[in-house]
């Protein structure tokens, strides 16, 4: 939403069996969290990162969304029958290219698959000028607060609404 605010209908799942994303209807789950220092790395120009446009088609659109899910309608629709048959992950044979059309330039947003590898699509974040430091001396002390399960007796405490300290 940052990246991309005009964006319509850029979902990152769609359900298999019904083929729904060939109707473009689905849901957005995945995303990407920073830390607000890493922010003004973030590459978020919107004309080079949004697949799906062409001259007529602005990458803001639903149209640019639903072309760029589908690979403007050349991607085969997910195999809607039982894996028992032989379905299920496969490349799409009658036109092998369109098998690498997912790997493009780095960019801010959706990486588009084919429908025949999965149900959802992930997203990605491009950062530049970003310098990393590695703090590789971090104490248990510091690190324990990112790993409640460590302080849980049981996993089902964990759970419960009264936590159980160890």
């Amino acid at each position: 939403a940052l990246c991309h605010p005009d964006a319509e209908q850029r979902f990152t799942f769609w359900m298999q069996l019904a083929n729904m994303r060939y109707l473009n209807k689905g849901s957005r789950l995945d995303y990407i969290l920073c830390d607000k220092k890493m922010q003004p790395f973030l590459v978020t120009d919107s004309k080079t990162s949004l697949a799906g446009a062409t001259e007529d088609c602005e990458a803001h659109t639903a149209e640019a969304a639903w072309n760029a899910a589908t690979q403007f309608g050349r991607w085969h629709g997910a195999h809607q029958v039982q894996k028992s048959d032989g379905g299920g992950l496969s490349l799409q044979q009658d036109d092998m290219t369109l098998n690498d059309t997912q790997f493009r330039e780095p960019h801010t947003g959706i990486l588009y698959t084919p429908p025949k590898y999965s149900d959802h699509v992930p997203v990605c974040a491009c950062f530049a000028g970003l310098k990393l430091q590695p703090q590789l001396n971090a104490r248990w002390t510091e690190t324990r607060g990112t790993q409640p399960w460590t302080s849980q007796s049981t996993l089902t405490a964990l759970f419960s609404s009264k936590r159980q300290r160890t």
